[in-house]
């Protein structure tokens, strides 16, 4: 809410005592999720004497204390207070006539997006090395959904990528849509034209849904003539490098690297969540690593296709990526 907008709290021309209240909620301000607000309450009274002298209390309804910041006067009665209302909650006390009171929001949220797929067709990945004046697919899927029960729903998905510099032109392009049989859901597709030997590309996709609320991805990259999708664009001295090919079927390589000696620990999950293998627990040195993963779980038999989460876990964080299988 912007700083300097008022909205009055009328008290009934009967003078009676209650809970009185203004609903925000009407389309008199907006709110984001995740927006901090300052309320500040001004208790005027009828004679316009000092707020201080008088001993009415003001209500706040909102029983959790964890969005509350309290200037003093605040107070919180977890059954009855004392007052004229007899109500539990937080109360003005009498000498309290000014207070803030700030809620973290939690309404409309924006698209998630995730880039599941980047390659040279819908089934193939990222070659070593990547070929120039090669067009590179760019697959996508993005969610909406209204915790507040406003509308759901997607307006637009767009990838943007820029040349060479994080400060060159950005040129953007919508994506289209299509049903995919494998995963059951409607993905995001569009192209990356060619380019010459030894350019990097930076891509990202945007989403907004039809309440308006944009999201985006973070930057990632590809040197043209080398093999390089770092989800960083500035590279990081553990780094993950994605998998390759992506889809797959059935063998895949996940690339990553170590700056340092340290134990490590390389997990598969399913979408569920659910451990289905583990590839390497022991110690790796520093550079660059390969390992391969043959599409099975622990019992060594063939999982069905979809897409899977792999994570690597060093004494440093964990580093997580998704693979496609499909057969």
């Amino acid at each position: 809410m912007p700083a300097g907008n008022d909205a009055l709290i009328p008290r009934p021309s009967g003078g009676s005592a209650g809970l009185f209240y203004v609903d925000f909620a009407g389309g008199g301000a907006q709110f984001e999720k995740d927006e901090y607000i300052a309320v500040v309450v001004s208790y005027l009274v009828d004679s316009a004497g000092d707020p201080a002298d008088e001993s009415a209390r003001i209500l706040l309804n909102a029983a959790d204390a964890s969005y509350l910041y309290p200037s003093p006067g605040l107070q919180y009665f977890a059954s009855g207070c004392s007052g004229p209302s007899g109500e539990h909650g937080w109360h003005i006390m009498p000498n309290a006539w000014k207070f803030q009171y700030v809620v973290d929001i939690t309404g409309d949220i924006p698209p998630e997006i995730d880039i599941y797929h980047i390659g040279l067709s819908t089934t193939t990945g990222l070659p070593d090395p990547i070929p120039s004046w090669t067009e590179i697919k760019v697959m996508a899927t993005a969610n909406d959904y209204n915790p507040s029960g406003g509308s759901e729903g997607i307006e637009a998905v767009v990838l943007h990528y820029q040349l060479n510099s994080l400060t060159a032109d950005t040129t953007s392009e919508y994506m289209s849509t299509a049903f995919n049989l494998v995963l059951q859901i409607y993905v995001y597709h569009t192209e990356i034209p060619g380019v010459s030997n030894g350019t990097t590309v930076y891509y990202w996709v945007s989403a907004q849904d039809v309440e308006g609320n944009i999201s985006n991805t973070n930057k990632q990259s590809y040197i043209v003539g080398t093999l390089t999708t770092d989800n960083d664009v500035i590279p990081n001295n553990f780094g993950l490098y994605g998998n390759y090919p992506n889809p797959f079927n059935p063998i895949t390589n996940i690339i990553y690297m170590m700056d340092i000696s340290s134990d490590v620990n390389i997990n598969i999950h399913n979408i569920q969540g659910q451990l289905v293998k583990n590839l390497f627990i022991g110690n790796v040195n520093p550079g660059q690593h390969t390992i391969s993963w043959d599409g099975t779980d622990r019992f060594a038999q063939s999982l069905p296709s979809g897409i899977y989460i792999y994570s690597i876990k060093s004494s440093q964080q964990i580093l997580t990526g998704k693979m496609m299988l499909l057969k």
